[in-house]
């Protein structure tokens, strides 16, 4: 069952994230959940929303983290240019966080199911395109990406990392 995470789901949010952000102590991870929880997100962030999926025994077996982020522009491979405006020459994008699947899990839709999950709440806010990225040396994620319709918008290979774009349908 897809759900939206709770407080009490701070302890296995904490393990999922140190399985995807190997790079970032027990303390980093920790305190950012502690942050979101509290709508205390990154400064960046317009809107954040974490979904969980819970399995039938009760654990948690995967998250997503979906949020709206201030940018100048978004320009997709064809040179089109996106932009939502908030009235006062902002641009807001959709824009997945992290996006994990216990490896158990993996290979029975349940990361299409938090995709899908975080573009429903991205439309109901009023978008029409969603942001992703994923570390170059992440095979896996790239693929699932593409796989669920996600386009490669650049690839930064001194930051290692690729961006990709979806357009929603509203």
């Amino acid at each position: 069952m897809i759900r939206v995470a709770r407080i009490s789901d701070a302890h296995e949010l904490l393990i999922m994230r140190k399985n995807l952000f190997d790079d970032c102590t027990d303390e980093e991870l920790q305190k950012e959940i502690n942050e979101n929880f509290r709508g205390n997100c990154h400064p960046y962030f317009k809107d954040l929303m974490t979904f969980v999926y819970e399995q039938p025994n009760g654990r948690l077996g995967a998250f997503i983290d979906v949020s709206i982020v201030e940018v100048s522009e978004v320009i997709d491979n064809y040179n089109n240019c996106y932009e939502i405006y908030d009235g006062k020459g902002l641009l807001y994008v959709p824009r997945i966080e992290a996006w994990y699947v216990n490896e158990d899990l993996r290979g029975k839709k349940i990361g299409k199911e938090l995709i899908m999950k975080a573009e429903a709440w991205a439309i109901e806010k009023g978008c029409n395109i969603i942001l992703s990225d994923t570390d170059t040396y992440r095979e896996v994620s790239k693929l699932a990406h593409q796989a669920l319709g996600y386009k490669i918008v650049n690839i930064f290979q001194e930051k290692q990392l690729i961006v990709f774009i979806k357009h929603l349908l509203l």
